[in-house]
């Protein structure tokens, strides 16, 4: 009898509550539209995906370097772009170049095949040449992403805020050329030098 008692003592009390949360629940469920009343599901097929458009590693240009006006550089060394393999894809939306490195000596350092990707504020090394024989170009088998780090001697977070990149937004070729030749200021954004989103 005692046994019975409470197994009924649970049931009622599990249908109460389940009462009370079905009265909750339909109370605001008049108030919603019939989108709301279900999950909305996002078709990702519907949307273009993003695809990397890699076309080749550019040979390097030591004739056409642009210097750079970089304030948080590595210590000791100027930062060039070899203006001739600047390159705004307009369909992935990068910027890619060669970057060189110039210590105070006047002499080759690092020298990498780079791109930036403005909307997302990473970077990814495609190859690397050797500052002895700069025609030796060493492609990288598998390059990764990066993040472009503000609190660091890394020059690319100036690179991209000053000459590349307007917020998440590239500028055009002529604009980014326009900017390395020193013809544009860091915060002149104009919609003329930004590819349209």
């Amino acid at each position: 009898m005692f046994t019975r008692v409470v197994i009924l003592t649970a049931v009622a009390l599990f249908l109460a509550g389940e009462v009370q949360s079905r009265d909750r629940t339909d109370t605001y469920e008049q108030f919603r539209s019939e989108n709301e009343r279900s999950e909305f599901e996002f078709d990702e097929s519907l949307v273009e995906q993003w695809k990397e458009q890699v076309k080749g590693v550019p040979k390097l240009n030591l004739k056409t370097l642009r210097k750079l006006d970089i304030d948080h550089g590595p210590v000791g060394a100027d930062v060039y772009v070899d203006e001739s393999t600047l390159d705004v894809n307009e369909k992935d939306r990068m910027v890619r170049y060669w970057m060189v490195m110039k210590t105070g000596g006047g002499r080759y350092g690092s020298m990498s095949y780079e791109g930036i990707r403005c909307g997302t504020g990473q970077y990814k090394n495609y190859a690397y040449a050797s500052a002895r024989n700069p025609d030796d170009i060493r492609p990288i088998k598998s390059p990764k992403w990066r993040e472009i780090r503000q609190n660091t001697r890394d020059p690319r977070f100036e690179m991209a805020r000053d000459y590349f990149c307007a917020g998440i937004i590239p500028r055009t070729q002529a604009g980014v050329i326009k900017a390395v030749r020193g013809h544009v200021a860091p915060w002149d954004n104009t919609s003329a030098d930004l590819l349209k989103r």
